[in-house]
């Protein structure tokens, strides 16, 4: 079935499960390759690749289910113990999990039909789960047992993968939330005519009834404000999510080993304010990696763990939240900055005197600033951090800080005010 037979009813709830789905698989695997033998892990990570497939196997999309399949081949390899996951295996595996990224971005772009996955990558999947049912004296031309053969199953509608969540486009949410805060308006105004009214009544029961139903009003529709605003708003893993893997592949390509640590993923924040962090935190997080943390030989010979640490830190209170992010990489050196920030005209030498720490650290924001000797393609220390800054205290009305110990680490801090007021009638 090529994309144009595909209701686009059916794509679009495709599409809009699949995108999440996909995140969540790269997260997962990406937690798989520190936790190999995780048998919880690998049958989570099985499900909801077949899930994909399932859905992507209603639609006869079988370039995905190809991909997929072959993939998941490989799971189930790993799930009956027949083959050891390391390295190499989620290597391909994360290539396989690109390949349907890249089909998925064909099929969300509006073309006719996706195409298919690179033959050595399906090639080598297959071998690895292949290899796993010969040495069982299995069949060599199937790519799974059929004791646990999912492919073989009845094909999932999109319809049915989740029952309990309805998705909802954002303007709609928009649309309804201007018109809940055209009743709160509203509602104010009754209740102040309505004392207005219950002032002038002899009657006490009447002024009584009339109290009471405008309590309820006012109950009812503050409540119906608070749910329409928790409607709007997403967990910070739903940017964290891609993070894990960018972690690796930089590390991967700079030769380090690094760790990613979420913590107060679960913290909900609105999908607006969400929107705006991606880019800010992935360009702080690339600048961890590039100049914050060293080689394993460099950590080693400085008694640090060769492994080195990221962590961002999320939490939220009824008035702001705050973003972290921490690593225990080289720091900053203030000396270094502050004689930049001279040489850049930026200040005198006889004002440098007088900055603190975060003063000076503050210099990295300006737009071209950076003390590398080498600039990478992926980022520089205070290259593009002018952006972060405009990005948080402009757009979004926040603040952003740095501390850093020189040999020990940096922490970014962000600020975002949390808007909770409900509106006054005038």
């Amino acid at each position: 079935m090529s994309n144009s037979n595909i209701e686009p009813e059916t794509l679009h709830d495709f599409l809009s499960e699949t995108v999440d789905l996909l995140e969540q698989l790269e997260g997962e695997l990406i937690m798989l390759e520190s936790a190999p033998q995780d048998l919880a892990l690998i049958n989570r990570i099985f499900r909801t690749l077949h899930t994909i497939k399932g859905s992507a196997s209603f639609m006869a999309l079988t370039n995905l289910v190809v991909i997929a399949h072959s993939t998941e081949g490989v799971l189930n390899a790993a799930r009956t113990e027949q083959i050891k996951l390391a390295k190499p295996e989620i290597d391909l595996m994360l290539a396989a999990v690109d390949t349907i990224k890249a089909q998925y971005r064909e099929l969300a772009s509006g073309l006719t039909s996706i195409s298919p996955a690179n033959p050595e990558l399906v090639i080598k999947l297959s071998k690895l789960s292949r290899g796993a049912e010969e040495h069982r004296g299995s069949d060599s031309r199937t790519l799974q047992t059929s004791e646990a053969s999912p492919s073989l199953e009845t094909p999932q509608s999109p319809h049915d993968l989740h029952p309990q969540t309805v998705r909802v486009d954002i303007a709609r949410l928009e649309s309804l939330m201007d018109l809940v805060n055209e009743l709160t308006l509203e509602n104010s105004r009754i209740g102040a005519i309505s004392e207005d009214i219950a002032k002038a009544l002899p009657d006490d029961e009447i002024r009584q009834r009339i109290e009471r139903a405008t309590g309820s009003l006012d109950r009812v529709t503050t409540e119906l404000h608070h749910t329409l605003m928790r409607t709007r708003m997403q967990p910070l893993n739903r940017i964290c999510a891609r993070y894990p893997r960018l972690i690796r592949d930089l590390g991967t390509k700079s030769g380090k080993l690094i760790h990613l640590d979420i913590i107060g993923g679960e913290t909900e924040i609105e999908k607006p304010i969400l929107d705006a962090l991606s880019d800010p935190l992935m360009h702080l997080l690339r600048n961890c990696v590039d100049h914050g943390i060293g080689t394993t030989n460099d950590r080693h010979n400085k008694g640090k763990a060769q492994t080195g640490s990221i962590k961002i830190r999320a939490q939220r209170d009824h008035r702001c939240l705050t973003i972290r992010v921490i690593d225990d990489g080289r720091g900053l050196s203030k000396d270094t900055i502050g004689q930049k920030a001279v040489e850049l005209g930026l200040l005198n030498p006889g004002q440098l005197a007088t900055l603190s720490n975060k003063d000076i650290y503050r210099f990295v924001f300006e737009p071209g600033f950076s003390t590398a000797e080498r600039i990478t393609e992926g980022s520089g220390r205070g290259v593009g951090l002018d952006a972060v800054r405009e990005k948080i205290e402009h757009q979004l009305h926040g603040t952003i800080e740095i501390d850093s110990i020189q040999g020990q680490g940096t922490t970014v801090s962000i600020t975002i005010p949390i808007e909770t007021t409900t509106p006054r009638a005038a």
